[in-house]
Parts: C-alpha cells; structure tokens; sequence
C-alpha cells in the first residue's frame, strides 16, 4: 500500500508512505453486469448500445474498461446522436512519490481522451492526448425513481442517493456528492463533485449546484494558482430546468 498527500494549492509533498506485507480485506459489490462492447471505431461487438443508453437515460451508474481497468462514471453525457460519454475524474497515477492527477474521457465511438496535470511542477498546464480504443460498458442493476424535485419529495428520501439530469446542447447528467435538506427553508441545495471541462483548448475546474426544483449554476477555475487559490474564470447558470431527479432505490 501506498499513500501521500500534497499541500493544498501548491507543489509541496507533505508526506509518502509505502507499506507491505498488510493484512487487507476485500469487498465486491456484485450489481452490476455487462450490457456493451464496442471496438476502436465505435462499432458494436457484442451485447447492445441501445441498452446502455436506456440504462443511462433510467439514471443508473455506468462502469467501462479499457484494457484491465476499471472506471466510474462522474458525468455522462449524451450526445443528440446518442453518443455515450463518461467522464472518470481526478484519478492519480501509480507513481506517487511524483504524482500526476489525470481525468478520463470515454465515449461509445470508441474515442478515449486523457489530460494529465503534473502535480510537482508549478508551471505546469494540464496535456491532453485522444486515442481510440476497444471498450466493454456495464450498467449497475439497482433501479433508479424519478421524481418531482419538489421539496417534500426531497426531505421523504432524504439520506438516499441522488442523481440529476439536465437538458441542454445534449443530456448531462450528474451524481449529488453533498446536499442540504433543512426544515424551514423552501428550496434544496445539492452539489457535484469538480468536473473538468475545456473552453478554446483550456481546461478549468467547474464547481456545480443545483436547487430544487429547476435551478442550475457553476463556476469555473482555472489550474493556475494566484496567491493559494484558484483563478475564478467564469460563472453561469441555468434558472429554469428542465431537471430530471432521480433517487436510488
């Protein structure tokens, strides 16, 4: 086992530790099941693109592997051609005396697009490579409910998981990883985890939060750090949905 950590906003490694020979318990989490593969160009090898797109669009988690590895979604996208787009974020490489944050794109045409920050280096900016490559797609099979979004709805499942979807250029849909349901207040306020997007070929961090039941808004920040906190770059929102919430079952 190996574990570091890395002073916030800088390139400093506050320690690193290697141990062997430990005594590990493993878990498996068994919901969950193949339903697509695809090769390089994105054509259909077995199993059904329609069934994961159905999966997708019913709410469920997806999972894909490229070669041996395995990797969550934290968005999906899809495309008005129904196109299937994942991104795995804010994963680190293998070496992490000098670690490197990477962020994984991954679509059912078979593109797979990788950027990679260096953390040790101040001046560094985030690369990015595309290659394609053959892919196999799983779905979870707990089911998802959809609901209102409405504030009772809410505060009956609160504790539960919750997911979301927006209509925009195409479907995003996003993983709440903190929400607060308080007595007395009108509305639910629910936040992501940071997603990477690219605006003219720079990457930034976006922060994104939605309050029941059909408001969307974010900020973005980017990689350079000014004085021990990011950069604020641009902000926009979304007042009036539509959203789609979806709660596990």
């Amino acid at each position: 086992m190996e574990k570091a950590s890395n002073k916030l906003y800088t390139t400093e490694q506050q320690s690193y530790e290697r141990r062997t020979n430990l005594d590990l318990t493993w878990f498996a989490d068994t919901c969950w099941e193949f339903v697509f593969e695809n090769d390089r160009d994105g054509n259909e090898v077995s199993g059904s693109s329609d069934a994961l797109l159905a999966a997708v669009r019913a709410g469920k988690r997806i999972k894909v592997r490229i070669g041996r590895t395995f990797h969550q979604a934290n968005f999906i996208t899809v495309s008005t051609d129904d196109i299937v787009t994942i991104q795995a974020s804010d994963s680190m490489n293998d070496n992490l005396q000098d670690p490197t944050r990477q962020w994984l794109f991954v679509s059912t045409s078979g593109k797979v697009t990788t950027v990679r920050h260096k953390i040790s280096d101040a001046n560094a900016i985030p690369e990015k490579t595309d290659d394609t490559m053959a892919l196999c797609w799983f779905v979870e099979l707990r089911d998802w409910s959809t609901g209102s979004g409405e504030l009772q709805w809410i505060k009956d499942n609160a504790g539960g998981d919750f997911r979301l979807k927006i209509i925009a250029a195409s479907e995003l849909y996003f993983e709440s990883e903190v929400y607060l349901v308080t007595d007395g207040l009108n509305d639910a306020l629910f936040h992501t985890r940071h997603e990477l997007v690219e605006k003219n070929g720079i990457f930034y961090h976006r922060s994104s939060a939605f309050w029941m039941p059909s408001k969307y808004a974010y900020n973005d920040y980017t990689f350079e750090r000014a004085n021990g906190t990011w950069s604020h770059n641009a902000e926009g929102s979304q007042p009036n949905g539509p959203i789609v919430w979806f709660i596990g079952m």
